[in-house]
Protein backbone atom coordinates (compact mmCIF):
# COMPACT_ATOMS: atom_id res chain seq x y z
CA UNK A 1 0.00 0.00 0.00
CA UNK A 2 1.00 3.83 -0.79
CA UNK A 3 -0.77 5.50 2.36
CA UNK A 4 -4.41 4.64 1.91
CA UNK A 5 -4.17 3.65 -1.49
CA UNK A 6 -3.95 -0.27 -1.72
CA UNK A 7 -2.32 -1.66 -4.78
CA UNK A 8 -2.12 -5.32 -3.80
CA UNK A 9 -4.76 -7.40 -2.16
CA UNK A 10 -4.16 -10.33 -0.11
CA UNK A 11 -1.88 -11.93 -2.36
CA UNK A 12 -1.01 -15.45 -2.34
CA UNK A 13 0.94 -17.37 -4.71
CA UNK A 14 3.80 -19.95 -4.75
CA UNK A 15 6.40 -20.18 -7.55
CA UNK A 16 7.66 -23.75 -8.26
CA UNK A 17 11.62 -23.94 -8.35
CA UNK A 18 12.51 -23.61 -12.07
CA UNK A 19 9.11 -22.66 -13.06
CA UNK A 20 8.21 -20.07 -15.73
CA UNK A 21 5.19 -18.03 -14.19
CA UNK A 22 3.93 -14.91 -16.03
CA UNK A 23 2.06 -11.77 -14.15
CA UNK A 24 -0.27 -11.01 -16.82
CA UNK A 25 -2.99 -8.22 -16.44
CA UNK A 26 -3.91 -4.37 -17.58
CA UNK A 27 -1.31 -1.30 -17.44
CA UNK A 28 -1.90 -0.54 -13.59
CA UNK A 29 -3.12 -4.05 -12.16
CA UNK A 30 0.18 -4.53 -9.62
CA UNK A 31 1.95 -6.81 -11.75
CA UNK A 32 5.16 -4.50 -11.62
CA UNK A 33 4.63 -3.81 -7.83
CA UNK A 34 4.18 -7.62 -7.21
CA UNK A 35 7.51 -8.12 -8.95
CA UNK A 36 9.19 -5.04 -6.98
CA UNK A 37 8.15 -6.64 -3.84
CA UNK A 38 9.80 -10.14 -4.59
CA UNK A 39 13.06 -8.14 -5.41
CA UNK A 40 13.12 -5.71 -2.55
CA UNK A 41 12.55 -2.51 -4.33
CA UNK A 42 9.04 -1.61 -2.77
CA UNK A 43 7.93 -2.44 1.23
CA UNK A 44 5.84 -5.48 2.27
CA UNK A 45 3.28 -3.09 3.91
CA UNK A 46 0.96 -6.30 5.28
CA UNK A 47 1.83 -9.85 5.06
CA UNK A 48 5.11 -11.92 4.75
CA UNK A 49 7.23 -12.91 1.58
CA UNK A 50 9.63 -16.45 1.95
CA UNK A 51 12.27 -17.74 -0.20
CA UNK A 52 13.24 -20.97 0.17
CA UNK A 53 11.29 -20.94 2.91
CA UNK A 54 12.54 -17.95 4.61
CA UNK A 55 10.89 -15.05 5.20
CA UNK A 56 12.63 -12.08 3.25
CA UNK A 57 10.63 -9.25 3.62
CA UNK A 58 13.56 -7.43 6.01
CA UNK A 59 16.70 -8.74 3.60
CA UNK A 60 18.06 -5.90 1.09
CA UNK A 61 17.61 -6.58 -2.48
CA UNK A 62 21.14 -7.56 -2.74
CA UNK A 63 21.05 -10.13 -0.41
CA UNK A 64 18.19 -11.74 -1.74
CA UNK A 65 20.31 -13.63 -4.44
CA UNK A 66 17.91 -12.82 -7.19
CA UNK A 67 18.62 -10.89 -10.29
CA UNK A 68 15.84 -8.59 -12.23
CA UNK A 69 15.84 -6.56 -15.28
CA UNK A 70 13.34 -4.66 -16.41
CA UNK A 71 11.27 -4.34 -19.57
CA UNK A 72 12.80 -0.71 -20.42
CA UNK A 73 16.77 -0.55 -19.36
CA UNK A 74 16.19 2.79 -18.10
CA UNK A 75 17.92 1.75 -14.93
CA UNK A 76 21.65 0.73 -15.82
CA UNK A 77 21.03 2.43 -20.15
CA UNK A 78 24.64 2.19 -20.41
CA UNK A 79 25.08 -1.74 -19.45
CA UNK A 80 24.10 -4.78 -21.64
CA UNK A 81 21.53 -6.83 -20.39
CA UNK A 82 24.32 -9.36 -19.33
CA UNK A 83 25.79 -6.61 -17.22
CA UNK A 84 22.38 -5.87 -16.09
CA UNK A 85 21.94 -9.65 -15.16
CA UNK A 86 25.30 -10.09 -13.31
CA UNK A 87 25.37 -6.57 -11.87
CA UNK A 88 24.38 -7.57 -8.21
CA UNK A 89 27.15 -10.84 -8.80
CA UNK A 90 29.27 -8.22 -9.51
CA UNK A 91 28.55 -6.40 -6.27
CA UNK A 92 29.41 -9.52 -4.17
CA UNK A 93 32.42 -9.99 -5.38
CA UNK A 94 32.39 -13.62 -6.65
CA UNK A 95 35.37 -14.49 -8.80
CA UNK A 96 34.78 -14.48 -12.52
CA UNK A 97 35.46 -18.13 -12.70
CA UNK A 98 32.29 -18.50 -9.94
CA UNK A 99 30.41 -16.42 -12.73
CA UNK A 100 31.33 -18.70 -15.20
CA UNK A 101 30.26 -21.32 -13.15
CA UNK A 102 26.92 -19.91 -13.01
CA UNK A 103 26.26 -19.64 -16.77
CA UNK A 104 27.12 -23.17 -16.77
CA UNK A 105 24.66 -24.15 -13.74
CA UNK A 106 22.04 -22.21 -15.22
CA UNK A 107 22.32 -23.82 -18.68
CA UNK A 108 21.92 -27.05 -16.78
CA UNK A 109 18.96 -26.10 -14.35
CA UNK A 110 17.37 -23.59 -15.54
CA UNK A 111 15.99 -21.05 -13.22
CA UNK A 112 12.94 -20.11 -11.37
CA UNK A 113 11.79 -16.80 -13.52
CA UNK A 114 9.03 -14.59 -12.42
CA UNK A 115 8.16 -12.59 -16.12
CA UNK A 116 5.85 -9.46 -16.08
CA UNK A 117 3.81 -8.47 -19.43
CA UNK A 118 0.44 -7.27 -20.23
CA UNK A 119 1.24 -9.00 -23.54
CA UNK A 120 -1.38 -12.70 -23.48
CA UNK A 121 0.30 -13.90 -26.39
CA UNK A 122 3.72 -13.38 -25.51
CA UNK A 123 2.46 -15.03 -21.30
CA UNK A 124 0.79 -17.95 -23.45
CA UNK A 125 4.02 -18.50 -25.50
CA UNK A 126 6.69 -18.40 -22.36
CA UNK A 127 4.62 -19.47 -19.45
CA UNK A 128 4.95 -22.82 -17.35
CA UNK A 129 2.13 -21.09 -15.70
CA UNK A 130 -0.05 -17.85 -16.03
CA UNK A 131 -1.36 -15.30 -12.70
CA UNK A 132 -3.88 -13.56 -14.43
CA UNK A 133 -4.14 -10.15 -12.18
CA UNK A 134 -6.12 -7.27 -12.12
CA UNK A 135 -6.94 -4.89 -9.50
CA UNK A 136 -4.48 -5.53 -6.98
CA UNK A 137 -5.85 -9.32 -7.06
CA UNK A 138 -4.73 -12.48 -8.68
CA UNK A 139 -7.96 -13.82 -11.00
CA UNK A 140 -6.79 -17.18 -11.52
CA UNK A 141 -3.32 -19.09 -11.91
CA UNK A 142 -3.20 -21.97 -14.04
CA UNK A 143 -1.69 -23.26 -17.03
CA UNK A 144 -2.28 -21.17 -20.17
CA UNK A 145 -4.53 -23.96 -21.90
CA UNK A 146 -6.26 -23.87 -18.63
CA UNK A 147 -5.96 -20.25 -18.53
CA UNK A 148 -7.73 -20.39 -22.06
CA UNK A 149 -9.89 -23.08 -22.11
CA UNK A 150 -11.35 -22.62 -18.64
CA UNK A 151 -11.27 -19.16 -17.27
CA UNK A 152 -12.04 -18.63 -13.83
CA UNK A 153 -14.58 -15.79 -13.98
CA UNK A 154 -15.37 -13.01 -16.42
CA UNK A 155 -12.42 -11.00 -16.27
CA UNK A 156 -9.97 -13.73 -17.39
CA UNK A 157 -12.61 -14.97 -20.32
CA UNK A 158 -12.42 -11.34 -22.11
CA UNK A 159 -9.07 -10.57 -21.05
CA UNK A 160 -7.19 -13.92 -23.00
CA UNK A 161 -7.74 -14.39 -26.63
CA UNK A 162 -7.74 -12.94 -29.54
CA UNK A 163 -10.41 -11.85 -30.35
CA UNK A 164 -11.46 -11.62 -26.33
CA UNK A 165 -14.28 -14.05 -25.65
CA UNK A 166 -17.57 -12.39 -26.10
CA UNK A 167 -19.89 -12.22 -23.30
CA UNK A 168 -23.90 -11.98 -23.17
CA UNK A 169 -26.00 -11.20 -20.26
CA UNK A 170 -29.22 -13.41 -20.45
CA UNK A 171 -32.14 -14.09 -18.23
CA UNK A 172 -33.13 -17.32 -18.00
CA UNK A 173 -37.50 -17.18 -18.24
Amino acid sequence: AYGSNVVINDLNLEIQKGERLILLGPSGCGKTTTLRMIAGFEEITKGELYMDGRVVNDIAPGERNIAMVFQSYALFPHLSVWDNITFGLQLQKLPQAERTELVKIHEMFKPTMVYVTHDQIEAMTVAHRIAVMNQGRIQQIDTPVNIYHHPANTFVATFIGSPAMNILQAEIL
